[in-house]
């Protein structure tokens, strides 16, 4: 049994993207390894 994996948090990445809509617009997607209550309350 690997101990370390009890003990260490998951190792997932927050992605970003960025995307252009047109001229003037421009969309930034994120996401975030949490709970949604407390992504919202940052």
């Amino acid at each position: 049994m690997d101990v370390r994996k009890e003990f260490e948090p998951a190792l997932v990445k927050n992605y970003t993207t960025v995307e252009r809509k047109s001229e003037h617009e421009l969309v930034v997607t994120r996401s975030f390894n949490a709970p949604s209550h407390i992504v919202f309350y940052a």
